[in-house]
């Protein structure tokens, strides 16, 4: 139950985070190459920058929990702190979304090039299935 919760902060923060600087990220670069498209490695490169900057985010954030790095302090103080579920949970959930563990899956095709991209974190996979011809049969 407990490591459920853990993972549910991380897959909350990740599914909030992570699709809104992805679309920033590709605004910012179509606004510097416009009218142009970005080049495919660009788009690539964002992909793959946004799942760090999200997980760099969530250790950031859980870091900063502890003043100086949490040295010199006392285990009992230090689980007293950050176990604080019962006053409203705060800093409970930024250790558990430092504890727990996520998959993302991010696909964008752009019609006009024919790109696809595709970029995961964890152990998720993608596959493409291309229809060539459908026939429909009366009988």
């Amino acid at each position: 139950r407990i490591l459920g919760h853990v993972n549910h902060a991380t897959v909350d923060y990740a599914a909030e985070r992570l699709p809104a600087l992805v679309r920033t990220s590709l605004e910012t670069s179509l606004q510097q190459t416009y009218p142009a498209f970005p080049r495919p490695q660009r788009i690539s490169e964002i992909l793959s920058q946004s799942i760090v900057d999200v997980e760099a985010a969530i250790t950031s954030d859980f870091l900063s929990l502890f003043p100086q790095g949490g040295a010199n302090v006392r285990s009992d103080v230090m689980k007293g702190y950050i176990n604080d579920a019962s006053s409203g949970g705060a800093r409970h959930v930024r250790v558990s979304r430092m504890l727990g563990g996520t998959t993302a899956l991010l696909a964008l095709f752009h019609e006009a090039s024919s790109n696809l991209w595709v970029a995961n974190l964890g152990d998720c996979c993608a596959g493409l299935c291309v229809i060539i011809s459908v026939r429909h049969r009366s009988s």
